[in-house]
């Protein structure tokens, strides 16, 4: 296992620019289980991923 710190983030309150920043950091991480990753999102932002079909 690997881990590690990142840079500290200063917010700016443009949270759709914070946000960015956030999602850019995270984006070449994927942990243990890859399939699983997901990306950084608030609820505001609704969820990317297909509705499961029920």
């Amino acid at each position: 296992m690997t881990t590690g710190l990142g840079p500290t983030l200063t917010l700016t309150g443009d949270v759709g620019a914070d946000m960015d920043a956030i999602r850019a950091f995270y984006s070449d991480k994927s942990g243990l289980r890859p399939d699983r990753r997901v990306e950084p999102r608030l609820r505001e932002e609704g969820d990317p991923r297909p509705a499961a079909s029920a």
